[in-house]
């Protein structure tokens, strides 16, 4: 998509050699890995979650986002709630 969105001249600040840069650092994990972060960080349900990405067991996902979880459930709500 990058480099369909730069051929067409829709990436006009970048030059031939920061896309071909740009997608060496990108991989299909990465993209699910951010996505994942996303989804969490939007509210979406674990279940949602894997469901959406087809996770076959939570640990994947919730390792990703340990961080966000925390944030997200109750132990979350509750700081939010008290400060």
């Amino acid at each position: 998509m990058i480099q369909r969105a730069f051929d067409r001249g829709g990436l006009p600040d970048l030059t031939m050699h920061n896309v071909a840069r740009l997608l060496q650092g990108i991989w299909a994990h990465s993209t699910r890995f951010g996505l994942n972060q996303d989804l969490f960080a939007s509210g979406e349900d674990l279940a949602g979650i894997m469901d959406g990405l087809r996770w076959k067991s939570p640990r994947m996902p919730l390792s990703y986002n340990g961080n966000l979880v925390a944030e997200h459930g109750a132990a979350g709500r509750l700081m939010k709630k008290l400060g």
